[in-house]
C-alpha cells in the first residue's frame, strides 16, 4: 500500500470516525461526519477587525470528506450548517477532505 492510499485510509477510518473526532451534523441539508475546528477559527477571527455597533460576525470551520461533500460550495455563496444559513468565506479541497469557513453578521 502507498504512503497515499493509506492516508485515505486513516482519514476514513480515523478522522472521520465519529468515535474519535467525528460528529454528526447537517450540512446543506445532507446529515454526515464532519469535524469542526473551533480552535483554528479563533486563530483566523483574531487576525480581522471587529465590527463595532452590537453588529458581530459568527463562523465556523469544519472539515468534510468530498466523498460526502460531492462539491465544493463557492466563495460568497450561501450555505447552510446545522440548519442555520452562512456565507461561504473559503472553501478548499486538500486529499478530498474539504475545509470550510462559513459566516454569519448578527447583532445583540
Amino acid at each position: 500500500m502507498t504512503f497515499k492510499e493509506q492516508l485515505q485510509v486513516d482519514i476514513k477510518n480515523v478522522f472521520f470516525d465519529l468515535d474519535i473526532f467525528a460528529e454528526i451534523h447537517n450540512v446543506d441539508g445532507t446529515d454526515m461526519p464532519v469535524v469542526v475546528d473551533n480552535e483554528s477559527l479563533k486563530e483566523i477571527k483574531a487576525t480581522q477587525k471587529e465590527h463595532t455597533d452590537g453588529i458581530f460576525m459568527d463562523g465556523i470551520l469544519f472539515y468534510v470528506s468530498m466523498e460526502h461533500l460531492q462539491v465544493l460550495p463557492s466563495v460568497g455563496n450561501v450555505f447552510y450548517f446545522d440548519n442555520t444559513m452562512y456565507r461561504v468565506v473559503s472553501a478548499n479541497n486538500d486529499s478530498g477532505v474539504a475545509e470550510i469557513v462559513l459566516e454569519v453578521t448578527q447583532s445583540w
